[in-house]
């Protein structure tokens, strides 16, 4: 692999050094008609939980290949490497080999691209579904985490933004007396009455989302990281599809041995009153014998801090 970028690289060395003495007779085209389209990829943040680095956390640590396409359907995809930056925050997206190659024939030309993961499945457009797996215990299904970028590249400026079109929930649990004689694994976190799955329509900026207002919801079995944020007893996380959160009972459910504590996800803690497609959602619950204090973090982007917080205490 390592061998075929370097050819790419210095096919593409070669092309640009000539292509400025060629463009003042050509208008500007390029040497033999074509250079190799090498993508910058951004968007994604790094997070702070190590264990579970990924696409799914904001980064690029996992991800191997991205799809493209400069077409309007899949059928001319093309397969890109993807090379992580030192700190996962970009990345670089070089073609796997000659035949996943998409070339550029001029050196003023412009390409309206389309980019995904994961690149088996095909190009997410309006109208198309998504699934997600309800016991994530086992781990994150980062194959499941669709990713989406799209927008117009040159030779000059071959960058592109891309966005998480799921949701993404954490639960921290925090340190309390209650817990102090348990360990993690002692203490069961689910959510029920989740959907997980929806159709890709326009949001309100005609941008592609993620979105499932109607259906049965299922029980969720969040991951629990092996390590858990920073000051906190244990921390879950999961991905869900992009919802209105109406007053159906979508409950957090905290099992510590046979004693079980529901919390309602009301409409009053969930700020658009939806789960929102690129949206973080994060619930800071105490466990004691009472009952369970909940803190709520207003909706952020996977590339955003935390915007304010709320609370909401049960006796």
């Amino acid at each position: 692999m390592r061998k075929m970028r370097h050819i790419l690289y210095s096919l593409l060395a070669a092309s640009l050094m000539t292509a400025c003495t060629q463009d003042e007779h050509t208008g500007g085209s390029l040497p033999e008609g074509r250079v190799p389209m090498v993508l910058n990829a951004g968007g994604l943040q790094v997070t702070a939980t190590p264990d579970t680095r990924g696409i799914f956390d904001g980064d690029w640590s996992d991800v191997t290949q991205i799809a493209v396409t400069e077409t309007s359907t899949d059928e001319g995809k093309k397969t890109y490497t993807v090379t992580p930056a030192a700190d996962y925050s970009t990345a670089e997206l070089v073609p796997e080999d000659e035949a996943n190659t998409i070339w550029w024939n001029y050196n003023n030309e412009e390409k309206d691209i389309i980019a995904w993961h994961p690149v088996d499945k095909k190009m997410p457009q309006v109208g198309g579904s998504w699934m997600v797996t309800a016991d994530q215990r086992d781990g994150i299904p980062v194959d499941e985490d669709l990713l989406y970028a799209s927008g117009q590249v040159t030779l000059q400026n071959p960058y592109l933004t891309f966005r998480h079109l799921l949701s993404k929930v954490v639960i921290n649990i925090c340190q309390s007396d209650y817990l102090q004689n348990y360990s993690p694994t002692d203490v069961e976190v689910t959510m029920d009455n989740i959907r997980l799955d929806g159709k890709l329509e326009l949001g309100i900026y005609e941008e592609l989302i993620l979105n499932n207002d109607g259906g049965t919801g299922t029980i969720v079995h969040p991951h629990r990281c092996d390590q858990a944020a920073s000051g906190y007893f244990a921390t879950y996380e999961a991905l869900v599809m992009p919802q209105t959160v109406t007053m159906d009972n979508k409950n957090i459910i905290i099992q510590v041995d046979d004693v079980q504590y529901v919390w309602e996800i009301s409409l009053q803690t969930i700020v658009n009153n939806s789960f929102d497609s690129g949206c973080q959602y994060t619930f800071n619950i105490t466990v004691d014998a009472k009952g369970l204090e909940v803190s709520v973090a207003q909706s952020t982007t996977w590339t955003d801090g935390n915007s304010g917080s709320g609370s909401v205490v049960l006796p």
